[in-house]
């Protein structure tokens, strides 16, 4: 085999890496090292509230949108030390999914609270933290009812799940060909060389985009649903943003805060188009 031979071989494997990976994390969440590693799931008891709460949802959901294709797949709840819901996995892969919450939404109690920010900010146990902060910290049944729902309507998007796989393989492919200009050039292995680095840096940008925007996408559906979420999302985002001023947006994670942010000023606007059209009808009427 020649050594031109063998660097297109490797970015012929390069290729689907990302995707392959993501279908077998995604699709079978079975307990081993990798999923272990990935997911990260805390090993506590989820309280029997939150499961209540999960179970009331997904009959919600079942309800509005008449789907008798869950009636027989079985979801996972786990927890993890994250700031953000997670969902892993998707109906298309698996008869089934696995929603992650953070431990902030298994308790409703102030020094637990207290105990989960000490231990995953330990420098937080150096500094008193008022009761009416923490309190502020604690998310409501309505935000954590509004989470759980979104984590649902997640799990039944094949886009959400295929489409970063769809930016990988359309960024390397692309790449590839435009690289393959430059072989007779540079030569075959430093033009893969060249392909594969241009993937690497350009589609955390890409995805980061994408994700966002789905983020905002998936708030917005299920505002439209109920008034009750949008109650539910501006407890949420309250107890995200007292959390991430106690402890600083470097430790709550820049990108946190940033969607965060955004996630805050759709709905603020949303709440203020529907003060305004509430007026309108007023007047109307």
């Amino acid at each position: 085999m020649s050594k031109t031979h063998w660097a297109k071989q490797c970015y012929y494997i390069f290729i689907p890496i990302f995707p392959t990976a993501s279908l077998l994390i995604e699709g079978f969440r079975d307990k081993n090292f990798l999923t272990d590693f990935v997911t990260k799931r805390y090993d506590k008891e989820i309280s029997p509230k939150l499961l209540e709460y999960v179970e009331n949802e997904m009959d919600n959901f079942v309800i509005k949108n008449n789907e008798s294709l869950i009636k027989n797949v079985e979801f996972k709840v786990s927890l993890s030390n994250d700031v953000v819901c997670k969902t892993w996995g998707s109906l298309l892969l698996k008869n089934g999914s696995e929603y992650q919450f953070p431990l902030t939404m298994n308790t409703d109690n102030h020094d637990e609270m207290r105990e989960i920010l000490i231990n995953k900010y330990s420098f937080l146990n150096d500094q008193p933290i008022p009761y009416k902060i923490i309190n502020q910290c604690l998310i409501s049944e309505n935000g954590k009812r509004f989470c759980i729902q979104r984590e649902i309507l997640k799990s039944h998007s094949g886009l959400y799940l295929c489409f970063p796989s769809f930016i990988w393989l359309g960024l390397s492919s692309s790449f590839y060909g435009g690289c393959s200009f430059l072989f007779p050039l540079i030569g075959i292995p430093l033009g893969c060389i060249l392909a594969a680095s241009g993937t690497l840096f350009l589609y955390p940008f890409l995805f980061n985009i994408y994700k966002e925007q789905e983020e905002v996408n998936f708030d917005n559906t299920i505002f439209n649903e109920d008034d009750m979420y949008k109650q539910g999302a501006k407890d949420y985002f309250k107890s995200c943003k007292t959390i991430c001023n106690i402890v600083g947006k470097e430790n709550y994670g820049i990108k946190n805060s940033l969607l965060l942010d955004k996630r805050i000023a759709n709905l603020k606007k949303l709440l203020a188009e529907s003060r305004v059209q509430k007026k309108k009808n007023v007047i109307i009427k």
